[in-house]
């Protein structure tokens, strides 16, 4: 009774067969290199007496040594994220409401067109100078620097330094 083996002729069907002769032909003869025969008592030789030997002195100078870079923490500077005034103390203590300011405010007449933010220990708010507001209430502005809560609503604050 003999069996054949059909891998559709293709080229990958003949590697596959040889690949299988060649590995009864190893099995047969003992010489397999995994299974511990005479192969693997073989030990490794370099092929080249000279290969990865030192560099004769003189000829070679090695590479300088460059200093690790060391990089710090940079230092945060408030204003340079739009900090304009820097107080100490909570909101509360460093602020006080300012009426005819506010009222102006909720009514449109008076609006913060530039400036930045007030920074206190305890909150960030907008802030602007007088040059940064749009007054047209009439109320003169004489504080060095006016905060707002809800600018652009209907609940707009404006408060001043205490």
């Amino acid at each position: 009774m003999t069996h054949s083996l059909s891998f559709g002729g293709s080229a990958l069907g003949f590697v596959c067969v040889r690949l299988m002769l060649a590995g009864m032909v190893l099995l047969a003869s003992g010489n397999w290199v995994l299974g511990g025969g005479p192969a693997a008592a073989q030990t490794l030789r370099r092929t080249d007496p000279g290969h990865l030997q030192g560099v004769p002195p003189g000829t070679y100078q090695a590479p300088r040594s460059y200093p690790t870079p060391r990089f710090h923490k940079p230092h945060r500077d408030p204003f340079a994220s739009g900090v304009i005034w820097l107080a100490q103390g909570t909101f509360a203590e460093r602020a006080k409401s300012d009426g005819p300011l506010s009222r102006a405010c909720r009514e449109g007449l008076l609006k913060r067109v530039a400036g930045g933010f007030a920074d206190f220990n305890d909150l960030r708010v907008p802030a602007a100078p007088p040059r940064g507001m749009v007054n047209r209430s009439g109320i003169v502005l004489d504080y060095p620097i006016y905060f707002f809560r809800y600018e652009s609503s209907s609940n707009c604050q404006v408060f001043v330094p205490q």
